[in-house]
């Protein structure tokens, strides 16, 4: 299982490799050893058997399976895999390229496809990411009708996302080798923007329906530690922003009713767009604070940049309503909104202490 040091930090995250390919499971087992924060611990298993005896020892918090195997083959590794490992993510790692294999891989109980071809650290650490993060909106899943139309819309939407992402890199890379003035260069803008597009909205739609199962669920079930989060969100901030940085946590706060995960999610949204305020600002400063506020958890994140035209102050909530000067899909403050608000919570902009932008999101404390 994951281990968790004395801070409450998530140390090191157990994974399974089933591959009988040796050289596919060691290039595979080499990129997750790139992952992290946390750390990523692999073992291996060549067989659909050898896999499910070595879960039922000491289960896993990600298993990475190649549905042909010597002892099984397709969709009923797929099945067999999923009935031995109940909720854990199950990234599928093919080299099927046929049409509709990654649909058929997810409707037979995977949580996402990856094909061995568009395989390499940045795609495979977005898989985890977002494995992880469809497994904890499993947990509060409505045991109804509800549910299980939520669970098939949620699965045509992971079928198309990682497809998206991939392409959304393709585009970059065809931009990279075109003349800027060009025509091509032209339509890859179009393309790129189109793209973004598409997959923002596969995320405004992931969000949609996490909130819906909450809501309908057992919204009080998950009791999230904040500091840990808070602690990991500050160290990717300070490695990416060349300004200020300053994290005011008290040193007792109290656990939220909400996804840490989620969480993590919605600030470090907010916090990019106060990056991109600020890109101009070598001396920009960014503030990121936690305070408790009778039977909530009040988090600001705060910059001194330019702020927000009055304008968009209105609709700035609204999905596809943008602050960015570049193209952008204007969904990050939608989903994050719909996020909170899944958990009971709220996700407003305030009036800061000084100049910039102040967003101010509320969660209820755990009971």
């Amino acid at each position: 299982m994951t281990s968790v040091d004395v801070a409450g930090h998530v140390d090191v995250v157990r994974a399974l490799v089933v591959e009988d390919s040796a050289a596919d499971a060691a290039y595979l087992r080499a990129l997750l050893s790139e992952q992290g924060p946390p750390r990523v611990a692999t073992e291996h298993a060549s067989r659909l058997g050898e896999a499910i005896e070595r879960f039922e020892r000491a289960p896993y918090d990600l298993v990475f399976l190649d549905a042909h195997l010597p002892d099984s083959r397709g969709t009923d590794t797929l099945r067999a895999m999923r009935e031995a490992i109940g909720e854990t993510p199950l990234i599928v790692v093919s080299g099927t390229l046929e049409p509709g294999a990654s649909r058929r891989a997810i409707e037979a109980g995977a949580t996402l496809y990856l094909a061995k071809d568009e395989l390499d650290a940045e795609s495979l650490g977005r898989a985890m990411r977002l494995g992880r993060a469809r497994a904890a909106d499993a947990q509060h899943a409505p045991p109804t009708d509800v549910a299980r139309a939520l669970h098939e819309v949620g699965n045509a939407v992971a079928a198309i996302y990682l497809p998206l992402s991939t392409a959304e890199d393709r585009v970059a890379d065809l931009m990279d080798r075109v003349p800027p003035d060009g025509e091509l260069s032209a339509l890859g803008r179009e393309l790129a923007g189109d793209v973004e597009t598409a997959r923002a909205a596969t995320e405004y739609l992931r969000a949609l329906i996490g909130a819906l199962r909450r809501r309908t669920g057992r919204r009080g079930a998950e009791r999230a530690d904040l500091r840990p989060s808070l602690s990991r969100i500050a160290r990717i901030v300070r490695s990416r922003f060349h300004g200020g940085f300053d994290l005011d946590v008290p040193e007792e706060l109290p656990r939220v009713a909400a996804s840490s995960t989620q969480v993590e999610q919605v600030l470090l949204n907010l916090l990019g767009n106060a990056e991109r305020a600020l890109a101009d600002r070598p001396d920009g400063h960014l503030w990121l604070s936690a305070r408790r506020r009778g039977d909530t958890v009040a988090l600001r994140v705060r910059d001194d940049g330019p702020g927000i035209d009055a304008s968009l102050r209105g609709s700035l909530f609204d999905p596809f309503v943008s602050t960015r000067a570049e193209a952008g899909a204007g969904l990050g403050l939608a989903i994050s909104r719909s996020l909170a608000e899944g958990w009971g919570g709220t996700l407003r902009l305030i009036d800061g202490e000084g100049p910039g932008a102040c967003f101010e999101l509320t969660l209820p404390v755990a009971g």
